[in-house]
């Protein structure tokens, strides 16, 4: 038999809260998204302090890239890589200058690239969202399969600030 739960627990559970990780309340529901991935709390950290800068300084963008445990990078409104996080520099090997402007493009695999940048051409023509799959050559030379999304960033007056 089973002790009945602390004050405390018992409001966690209430809140949507058991072990530290939160439970979805409800299937499609924002706790939902948010609970499927654990983050850690530094994490949350970054984002709300994000969240909370109306005009976030690039060497702020760059950290923030840097934490995220995927490949990630920021363009221009022209289309030109502004800079990669650690991640991406260290698995396709190229180095900031390398990748530096159209550098970028330099690992993506010669069957994709035409593809990849017709897809990219377009959104920055449309300045809308979109996404694309293509392979990028790892350090190690080998290809993987990497799905290439872009999400426009634009001020409060509806130009675009970067991708």
């Amino acid at each position: 038999m089973r002790a009945p739960p602390s004050p405390c627990a018992r409001d966690a559970i209430q809140q949507g809260h058991t072990d530290g990780v939160p439970r979805p309340r409800a299937m499609g529901s924002a706790a939902h998204a948010a609970a499927a991935v654990p983050e850690p709390p530094q994490a949350g950290a970054a984002l709300a302090q994000a969240v909370d800068d109306r005009q976030p300084s690039e060497a702020h963008l760059r950290h923030l890239l840097d934490t995220l445990p995927r490949l990630a990078s920021c363009h221009r409104p022209d289309g030109s890589n502004a800079f990669c996080n650690h991640r991406w520099h260290d698995d396709t090997g190229l180095s900031p200058e390398e990748a530096h402007g159209c550098g970028w493009t330099a690992p993506i695999h010669p069957e994709d690239l035409g593809t990849l940048m017709e897809t990219w051409s377009h959104l920055l023509a449309s300045g809308e969202p979109g996404e694309e799959e293509a392979r990028l050559r790892r350090v190690d030379g080998a290809y993987r399969w990497c799905l290439f999304r872009a999400v426009p960033v634009c001020d409060e007056r509806g130009h675009l600030v970067h991708w």
